[in-house]
C-alpha cells in the first residue's frame, strides 16, 4: 500500500494548498480527487486478482450519488451518518457534496465531524477519507487554514466495521458498500454455515445493532437478492427492515464485474409486524416446474471418477445452442445418475445483457446421458419431445429474458429461477 500512502500525502498537500486560495484555481485537481482518482490509484498499485480477493472496490461517483440521493432531505443537526466499510469515503463524500458549508474550513470540518463517521481496516483508506471530506468542504466553498487532518473527523477511524457496535447503535443513517468476498461465518450468525458473503454479514449486523428508525442504504451483490442460498438472510432482512427500495443497478463497474442492487429502508422495532417482502417477481400460477423436473447436471468432471458404464457426455461446450442433438462427440464412464432423453439442457452461465438469458438445447436419443454440472436439466414429466420443443421456444422468447433479468441478475442461473419461469399452455 506504499503507493496509496503517497496518494494520501498528495491529498494532504492539495488540501493545504487550496485552503489558502480559491478552490477555483485548483478545481480540476479537486474534482479528480473527489471522482474516481482513489480507485484509479488502487487499480494501478494492486492486481485485479488481489482486489477481488480482498474486496477493494470503491463506489463510483454516479452510483454513490444514486445510492444516497434520498438521504439529504432526512438529515437534521442531530443526525449521525456512519459507513462501516468506508474505504476511501466515496459514500460520505457523495453526501457531503450536497451539504451547505461554513465560510471557514475549520468550522465546516468541525460540523461535519459530528455528522460523519466510518471505519475501515486500512489506515491509508481512513486517512484518505478525512482528506477527501476536507476537499469536499473546500469544493462547497469553505476556505482558510486547517490543522492536522489526522486529528479531524474523530469518528472516522481504523476498525472492523462488524465490531463497531457503539457507532452502529448511535447512527441515524447507515450507508455502505461492504466487501463482497466470501468469509467464514462468525459465531453470532445463526442463518448461515461455512463461508458466507461478507456483504450479507454487514447488513445483518447493522440490523441487529441499529436502533428502530435508523435509515439504511447499501449497495449489495445480486446474489443476495436472488440466490437460493440467501433465502434465510432475506427473511431476516424483511423481518427487521421496512424495505423501500431493492433496485437492480447492473454491473458495479468494469473491473469488479459483479451485478449489484441498491437496498434501502428503515430498521423496524422488534415488536413490529413482519411484512412479506417480494425481493423478486412472484411466480405465476402456472410455472415451468409444473411440467418439468429441474435439476443441475450430476457430473462434476474434474472430481467424479471415471468408473461405471460408458455414456454420452453432454457439456456446455459440446452442444450447440438452440439445437436438437442426437449424436454425441464425447463419452464418459459415470456411475452416478444419468438422464434418459428427451430432455433440455440450459447453460448456467448467464447474466443481464446477454442476448438470451436461458440458452437451451434439446437432447434426443435412446441412450441415457451423463450431464455436467454447468448445465441445468429440464426433464419433461410426460416424456414427450413436443414439451421439450415448447420449452425451447419459451426459453428463447423475449418475455423469458425480461422475467429472468428481473428475477436474477447473478452471472449464473439457479435451479429455482428456472423452475419459477412462467408457463402458459396457450
Amino acid at each position: 500500500m506504499k503507493t496509496f500512502e503517497k496518494y494520501v500525502d498528495s491529498l494532504d498537500r492539495l488540501v493545504q494548498l487550496t485552503a489558502k486560495s480559491s478552490w477555483i484555481d485548483h478545481s480540476e485537481a479537486i474534482d479528480a480527487a473527489l471522482d474516481g482518482q482513489a480507485a484509479s490509484v488502487i487499480r494501478n498499485s494492486m492486481s485485479l486478482a488481489t482486489q477481488r480477493s480482498v474486496g477493494v472496490f470503491f463506489t463510483g461517483s454516479e452510483l454513490a450519488a444514486r445510492m444516497v440521493r434520498s438521504i439529504h432531505g432526512t438529515l437534521t443537526p442531530d443526525s449521525r451518518v456512519f459507513d462501516p466499510a468506508v474505504g476511501a469515503g466515496n459514500l460520505l463524500v457523495a453526501i457531503a457534496l450536497q451539504l451547505p458549508s461554513e465560510p471557514r474550513l475549520s468550522d465546516t470540518i468541525s460540523n461535519w465531524g459530528k455528522l460523519f463517521g466510518g471505519c475501515d481496516l486500512k489506515p491509508e483508506f481512513v486517512a484518505a477519507t478525512k482528506r477527501r471530506l476536507a476537499l469536499a468542504a473546500i469544493r462547497r466553498g469553505a476556505s482558510g487554514s486547517v490543522g492536522s487532518l489526522d486529528d479531524s473527523f474523530s469518528e472516522v477511524r481504523v476498525q472492523d466495521g462488524l465490531s463497531a457496535q457503539k457507532s452502529i447503535e448511535e447512527a441515524t443513517h447507515l450507508v455502505m458498500n461492504p466487501p463482497f468476498t466470501m468469509v467464514p461465518t462468525p459465531d453470532w450468525c445463526d442463518w448461515a454455515e461455512g463461508k458466507v458473503n461478507a456483504a450479507a454479514l454487514f447488513v445483518a449486523r447493522c440490523l441487529e445493532l441499529a436502533r428502530p428508525g435508523t435509515r439504511i442504504v447499501a449497495i449489495l451483490p445480486e446474489v443476495l437478492r436472488g440466490g437460493t442460498r440467501y433465502q434465510a438472510w432475506r427473511r431476516i432482512v424483511g423481518h427487521r427492515m421496512q424495505i423501500d427500495r431493492a433496485e437492480s443497478y447492473g454491473v458495479f463497474d468494469e473491473w469488479a464485474d459483479v451485478d449489484v442492487f441498491i437496498l434501502e429502508g428503515t430498521v423496524k422495532a422488534p415488536s413490529a409486524q413482519s411484512v412479506i417482502v417480494e425481493w423478486t417477481p412472484i411466480p405465476s400460477k402456472h410455472i415451468l416446474s409444473d411440467h418439468f423436473d429441474v435439476s443441475v447436471g450430476p457430473v462434476v468432471d474434474y472430481r467424479d471418477p471415471h468408473t461405471g458404464d460408458w455414456h454420452p457426455f453432454v457439456t456446455s461446450k459440446n452442444v450447440g445452442a438452440w439445437k436438437e442433438v442426437t449424436a454425441f462427440r464425447k463419452r464418459r464412464r459415470f456411475a452416478g445418475r444419468v438422464i434418459k432423453p428427451p430432455f433440455v439442457v440450459v447453460r448456467r452461465t448467464s447474466r443481464p445483457g446477454d442476448r438470451f438469458r436461458a440458452v437451451g438445447t434439446i437432447i434426443r436419443g435412446k441412450e441415457a446421458v451423463a450431464v455436467e454440472n454447468h448445465l441445468i436439466v429440464l426433464s419433461p414429466r410426460n416424456r414427450l419431445l413436443r414439451d421439450c420443443k415448447a420449452a425451447l421456444e419459451k426459453l428463447r422468447s423475449e418475455p423469458t429474458n425480461v422475467w429472468l433479468n428481473a428475477r436474477i441478475c447473478c452471472r449464473h442461473l439457479t435451479v429455482q429461477a428456472v423452475r419459477d419461469l412462467p408457463w402458459s399452455d396457450a
